[in-house]
């Protein structure tokens, strides 16, 4: 398995001011471009969710995986009166591509990511050509019990951090210490807390005032592949049923003995879907 450190040696981190943040994010590869849209959790970055996919899609496309705001180093100056929330990421994402001269893109969004994702399909579909989600976040009545807990809790201890993460898996030994160190490095600062309060109470408020409603997909337009973990325990694999079911291009892949991330714990299956599907 790729580590991460080997990941950070290979791509280096670039920043872009966006919409007046100092927005931290990876741009590897040449191509059409795939932009890679984390979901959300304490310590959560573009790298620690991506390490795995972007040495597969780097030689055929140009991957750009930004930190949203409000996670990994893409952190507001004061995120207590930061505007977190659905619409601002999606501008943020936006501001992004306008700044790196991405007229259209591929996406591929992971839970709170594939919610982002989507959301800006229908916004701004000019800028879509196809998408892949899994794990989508957003859909009316899919968040499980266990997501609950989440996002009631920032937890900086080394051992609050393992369960946090092996909540999102199968097996328990893809959460390395590696990827816990990094997590915790990216999370527990005082900002990154802070960031973390304001971004949970946006994606709570947002789950009731900008659902991914069955009449929200249907405006869908781009190709879709709803990918999604059979055992996820954060969110129903339902959801991804629904985004298939409502989407018009729709698509979708289950993933079996996998939970929330489908990148990571079936990262070789996925790899072959997402390039098979972006191709």
């Amino acid at each position: 398995m790729t580590t991460l450190e080997a990941s950070r040696q290979a791509y280096g981190d670039e920043f872009a001011d966006v919409m007046g943040v100092r927005a931290r994010y990876l741009d590897v590869g040449k191509g059409h471009p795939v932009v890679l849209l984390h979901g959300a959790g304490t310590g959560v970055s573009a790298r620690a969710n991506w390490w795995l996919n972007v040495p597969a899609l780097a030689p055929s496309f140009r991957v750009v995986a930004p930190d949203l705001v409000g996670f990994g180093a893409s952190l507001p100056d004061d995120p207590s009166s930061y505007p977190f929330g659905i619409e601002n990421w999606v501008e943020y994402v936006i501001a992004l591509l306008d700044a790196l001269d991405i007229e259209q893109a591929d996406f591929v969004g992971n839970s709170l990511g594939g919610w982002v994702a989507l959301s800006l399909a229908i916004r701004h579909p000019d800028r879509v050509r196809r998408m892949i989600t899994m794990g989508t976040g957003g859909v009316p009545g899919s968040a499980l019990p266990l997501m609950k807990e989440h996002t009631s809790s920032v937890d900086r201890t080394r051992e609050g951090m393992r369960q946090n993460l092996v909540d999102f898996v199968v097996d328990p030994s893809i959460v390395s210490d590696e990827l816990i160190d990094l997590r915790l490095a990216e999370g527990s600062s005082d900002a990154a807390v802070a960031s973390r309060l304001g971004t949970t109470a946006a994606r709570a408020r947002d789950r009731v005032e900008l659902p991914l409603s069955d009449e929200a997909l249907g405006g869908v337009k781009c190709p879709v592949l709803a990918a999604h973990g059979r055992e996820d325990a954060l969110i129903s694999y339902r959801a991804s049923v629904a985004v298939a079911t409502m989407v018009p291009n729709a698509d979708m892949h289950l993933f079996s003995h996998c939970g929330h991330w489908a990148q990571i714990e079936r990262a070789d299956d996925f790899n072959k879907q997402a390039l098979a599907f972006l191709t």
